[in-house]
């Protein structure tokens, strides 16, 4: 009942913070008296994920800074914010509309879904090496420091899969870190989802559920949250990647890599409707 009914609890957007444990052996009885134990580390997550959400609704509209990232699965050019029955650039240019009537400051935005993907298209992809035109960089030095905040499990896990930071394919060394597949509009940073990994078949990695994303993965979403510092981000239109990382599927930990990668950000998430 709490993961199919979690609204009965009151938890929409949350975690897990207290779980059952055996508090004390009663003599009495001759039982273990079960009750729910916090877990310190859950609860901060909760608690900077509250923040972040009254930090969005606090913040003016002109103020805020918003992530709009779309998926590219297969991972070609061609494939570029794809989603079956719905026209992705399309509904992410009415976003892009509907914030600038709400206030949003999203500067000078292409004319419609196609003239979004050719822009996209002139800069970093999942199909290019960034030798393309590089807007967005994450520094070599920002990133390892944001790296080192991972759990050493994690790190050990990336590193030992796709080796070191710089021999990442998408570290761009004449721009001393990653090419990032992002472009600014104003507030709005529009970015194309990063792929699984390199030099693996895309079709049977997808929904692998142990393949460790690669450091480029990471920086792209270090970026956005811890740089840029977005107040929020949207997932456009049909579901990317992050959702079939390694980890849980449910009542995550900081051990699982879509808590690891997206942090305590606040999201939404537009599916086919």
């Amino acid at each position: 009942m709490s993961i199919v009914l979690p609204e009965l609890d009151g938890r929409v957007l949350s975690r897990a913070i207290s779980f059952k444990a055996a508090a004390q052996f009663d003599d009495f009885v001759q039982a273990n008296i079960v009750a729910h134990k916090p877990l310190q580390d859950r609860v901060n997550f909760v608690a900077e994920l509250a923040t972040k959400w009254v930090r969005l609704r606090s913040t003016s509209p002109n103020e805020r800074k918003v992530a709009i990232v779309l998926a590219n699965y297969p991972n070609k050019d061609g494939r570029i914010a794809n989603g079956v029955g719905l026209d992705t650039p399309a509904g992410t240019m009415e976003v892009l509309r509907a914030m600038t009537s709400a206030g949003y400051q999203v500067g000078d935005f292409p004319s419609d879904g196609d003239a979004l993907i050719a822009r996209l298209q002139q800069g970093v992809t999942n199909s290019t090496a960034p030798d393309q035109t590089i807007s967005e960089v994450l520094s070599l030095h920002d990133y390892i420091r944001l790296f080192e905040k991972l759990s050493v499990e994690i790190q050990s896990q990336v590193v030992q899969r796709w080796g070191e930071p710089s021999s990442d394919p998408f570290v761009a060394e004449a721009h001393g870190g990653f090419a990032l597949p992002l472009v600014k509009f104003g507030h709005a940073y529009v970015g194309i989802q990063p792929a699984r990994g390199y030099n693996i078949d895309p079709k049977q990695s997808y929904h692998s559920p142990d393949l460790v994303p690669p450091h480029g993965y990471f920086a792209f979403y270090f970026y956005l949250r811890e740089i840029v510092g977005v107040h929020a981000a949207i997932h456009m239109g049909k579901h990317g990647n992050m959702e079939w990382l390694p980890g849980k599927a449910l009542g995550l930990s900081e051990a699982c890599y879509p808590e690891a990668v997206f942090g305590a950000l606040p999201h939404i998430y537009p599916f086919i409707v």
